[in-house]
């Protein structure tokens, strides 16, 4: 089990014992008649169970599609369609191969004139020679998945952090795999 199934599997553990395990506290605190106390650790583990189940479970299916007017007294030419991609942290919980290429479809769905793609597109902290080679491999096809947008004046990347961390020059190189100038 890599990393981040491992991370999915523990969340679904908490999502589904936490609750369990709370109100178990809270009978016992409640048998003696410690009620603030009860209360108050019921309206934590409320909160941050629902923060947990929220953030790996809700949210990272969401895909969120923001358009923004921005005008210019200089430009002069017509109006431009940029796409902009970041953050895509392939190889981490929630991302794989398959989740890029369908934000690269929803990316041309939206028709762009110019696509900018903004880094992070490894997941993790770890560098890529001491990951297992299926990691490494679908981080590098996820970053080559980049080579499908389809924008007539090109798609432009830079890379981010945890881009240097993985491997900066095996992500370069499959950036240009992709077409995407770097």
């Amino acid at each position: 089990m890599t990393g981040p199934e491992l991370v999915l599997v523990l969340a679904w553990i908490g999502a589904i014992v936490g609750p369990l395990v709370c109100v178990f506290l809270i009978r016992r605190l409640l048998r003696g008649r410690r009620i603030f106390i009860a209360a108050a650790l019921a309206l934590l583990v409320l909160v941050g169970w629902s923060l947990g189940v929220w953030a790996f479970m809700v949210e990272p299916n969401t895909l969120q599609v923001r358009h923004v007017a921005v005008e210019s007294a200089r430009w002069r030419g017509p109006p431009l369609r940029i796409g902009i991609i970041s953050d895509t942290h392939v190889a981490a919980p929630h991302m794989d191969v398959a989740r890029v290429r369908e934000v690269v479809e929803r990316m041309n769905a939206e028709r762009p004139d110019i696509v900018v793609l903004l880094g992070d597109y490894a997941g993790g902290h770890e560098p890529a020679d001491v990951r297992a080679a299926p990691e490494r491999s679908e981080v590098l096809q996820g970053v080559e998945a980049f080579g499908a947008p389809r924008s007539p004046l090109g798609t432009f990347a830079v890379l981010g952090n945890h881009d240097s961390w993985f491997d900066d020059r095996a992500t370069a190189a499959a950036l240009a795999r992709a077409d995407a100038s770097y």
